[in-house]
């Protein structure tokens, strides 16, 4: 199955997930065409924009809600849409980082985030698919690595998990795998969504108690203090007391960008015949150690087969193009576990990891009423809906007992060599001025692909459509001046610096960059 997305507006690739694909009865919604005033003004169609937007009209507040694209056409339609509060990150870093108490409040939210979504399900009635189902904790060692005993990362997680109170984790013999990797951690009554049709819910919600939802109504300027609002690209400007960036990542220079590092996470799906494997999550302990690591999830496809879907080996945006690889690898690690799936999806996606292990979801630092959700790691899901909580409660000024636990503000000591670390390897991205283009000429690119071409010492991002036409941007990400560099797969120009990312044709599909690469006219670059 070619999962090959057919509208720029559906989704932030090329390939669409299966949750686009399967998606119905999306709300009707409009692009914004006249100013408005609201009590507040939510950027990003999302989980964590919607989640907020909700809270706030169940509390008779005026909301507007803003999208470039569609609703959950961003990174929340490209999730694989598991809910845990089994942190990839491993609890026994967060307890590192942040003590035992921090440890606490941290898994006590994201569990309390999958009881918000199972209530409003319930509450609204939307037909989701939520499931609870137990997570897999393992060792990516072999079992005969392993002596026959729990590896010695997996007791120390699991020991972490009972510290902070996950009383119902255990130790069991394996994950349920053909291949076995050896006694791992199992912890029951996490969940599972279908995330599209939740957001649709949501939207549907949002709408009926008399909020507004735009989309295709891209914002390029935005203004917090005294006055916030927020201005669209074609001119159209919303006022209001609070502003929401809920955008994945916020829609600003250096501020918290500075303590994220932007990844490519990378999906397979495939279909297994129906009731044969047990319904779960499960995921490794490589995040733990820095390393690509794999999770996944069931869901139902058919009457005859449900479909498994497994994703990993993150990397740094921009740093790979070896795609194929990437793919062949995690089906090839799917097929040892699960011989009989028969793939028929793969998607990217793409999250924000910070450098002291969690989100950040608060005030945005330097401004008065502006507020963000970003670094959300491998678990957007759960922060999305817990940050939408977390800032509903601020704008409404109600106590929430982890506001200072996601403050973007804190400073932790130990982020700082992660930190210095990200910041010399995207500065060494700038090099790529001083190298010559992908290929030397036009004719050297194939229809449907784009390239870098320099010419003299400018650098230009250039792309040939299906038909053969030429579009040409200059290769300059409009953030922060880093070089573009071509996505062979999901069919983007991906910025190596601060993540950005841009469709064929120059506009930007993933912040912090808000404007577009600067168009260029061929004649007169590429004249003889």
């Amino acid at each position: 199955m070619e999962n090959i997305s057919t509208s720029d507006k559906e989704t932030s690739g090329a390939r669409h997930s299966y949750w686009i694909d399967s998606a119905t009865h999306k709300p009707q919604t409009t692009s914004l065409s006249i100013d408005l005033s609201a009590d507040t003004c939510v950027i990003g169609a999302g989980i964590a924009g919607l989640t907020t937007a909700y809270f706030l009209a169940k509390q008779g507040r005026s909301v507007v809600v803003l999208d470039s694209g569609e609703i959950a056409s961003g990174e929340t339609g490209r999730t694989t849409g598991y809910l845990t509060w089994v942190i990839d990150d491993g609890i026994s870093r967060i307890i590192n980082y942040y003590g035992l108490d921090g440890a606490k409040l941290h898994v006590e939210s994201h569990r309390t985030a999958v009881d918000i979504v199972e209530q409003i399900t319930k509450d609204e009635g939307i037909d989701c698919e939520f499931k609870r189902v137990s997570t897999y904790w393992f060792s990516r060692k072999p079992k005969n690595e392993q002596s026959g005993q729990p590896d010695k990362e997996v007791m120390k997680e699991y020991e972490a998990m009972l510290k902070v109170g996950m009383n119902e984790a255990s130790i069991v013999d394996s994950p349920p795998f053909a291949v076995d990797n050896g006694k791992c951690i199992k912890v029951p009554g996490t969940g599972q969504f279908h995330s599209v049709l939740y957001c649709y819910g949501l939207a549907r919600s949002i709408l009926s108690m008399g909020g507004l939802i735009f989309t295709n109504s891209r914002v390029t300027q935005w203004k917090g203090g005294k006055e916030p609002f927020a201005k669209t690209i074609d001119g159209y400007t919303v006022s209001c007391n609070h502003l929401v960036m809920a955008t994945n990542i916020p829609l600003q220079l250096v501020t918290t960008i500075a303590k994220l590092e932007p990844h490519r996470s990378y999906i397979v799906g495939g279909k297994v015949p129906k009731g044969k494997y047990e319904w779960c999550v499960f995921q490794d302990d490589s995040m733990v150690h820095g390393k690509p690591y794999k999770y996944g999830r069931f869901t139902t496809f058919d009457d005859t087969h449900d479909i498994l879907f497994v994703g990993g080996e993150d990397h740094l945006v921009g740093f790979k193009c070896n795609f194929d690889d990437i793919y062949q690898h995690l089906e090839t690690w799917t097929k040892e576990r699960y011989p009989d799936i028969e793939f028929n999806y793969r998607w990217s996606g793409q999250v924000q990891e910070p450098a002291d292990l969690i989100a950040m979801i608060g005030l945005d630092p330097g401004t008065k009423n502006v507020y963000i959700i970003t670094g959300d790691s491998g678990m957007g899901i759960t922060h999305g809906t817990l940050g939408g909580r977390l800032l509903s409660d601020t704008i409404l000024n109600i106590a929430n007992p982890w506001k200072d636990l996601y403050d973007p503000k804190r400073v932790k000591i130990k982020a700082f060599p992660e930190i210095t670390k990200h910041l010399a390897e995207i500065n060494l991205q700038y090099k790529d001025y001083l190298k010559g283009g992908d290929v030397p000429d036009i004719e050297d690119i194939v229809n449907g692909e784009g390239a870098i071409i320099c010419k003299g010492l400018k650098h230009y991002a250039v792309y040939k459509d299906e038909k053969g036409q030429i579009h040409a941007c200059s290769a300059v990400c409009t953030h922060l001046k880093g070089q573009v560099r071509w996505n062979k797969f999901e069919k983007s120009w991906d910025c190596p610096i601060h993540g950005s990312r841009f469709d064929p044709f120059g506009k930007p599909i993933n912040g912090p960059a808000k404007s577009n690469l600067k168009e260029v006219d061929i004649h007169e670059i590429f004249k003889k």
